[in-house]
């Protein structure tokens, strides 16, 4: 996310900090998540900036994964390709969630069906004091 954000909004003093769906932890935003077959998991893959009548716009893409419940027996195929990492020395010591944050965080996502896309188009303004969002569209595509 430091990547991004310095390369599509550098120039501005800023300070890492928790947020709603993400916390900070060792220099790494990690996503919360939002829980088990309610709300889907989203990974950031495309982020684009274009200038169009002195506006700077973004167009941010997102694949969204769905995961339901790891306790019942009929467990999608996201859910049970992470129940398999469980044995995998790499993700030792984890449980479901920590290891679907660290597929996200590491952007091994290709063993997941995606559930769809999320798309959003912005603009970032900054006042010099400060810098907030406008948002212009979302589109969101299921598969």
């Amino acid at each position: 996310m430091q990547d991004f954000a310095e390369k599509y909004f550098g120039g501005f003093p800023y300070k890492h900090q928790q947020l709603n769906d993400f916390t900070y932890e060792n220099g790494t935003y990690i996503p919360t998540g939002w829980g088990w077959g309610e709300e889907p998991w989203h990974s950031l893959t495309k982020l684009t900036r274009t200038t169009e009548n002195d506006k700077t716009l973004y167009t941010a893409t997102w694949n969204s994964f769905d995961f339901n419940s790891f306790r019942t027996e009929d467990m999608n195929s996201n859910t049970k390709h992470v129940k398999t990492l469980m044995d995998d020395a790499v993700y030792a010591g984890m449980d479901e969630e920590q290891i679907v944050k660290q597929l996200m965080i590491e952007g091994k996502t290709e063993n997941l069906a995606s559930g769809g896309t999320m798309v959003a188009e912005f603009e970032a303004v900054d006042t010099g004091s400060e810098i907030y969002f406008v948002l212009y569209s979302v589109d969101k595509t299921y598969s």
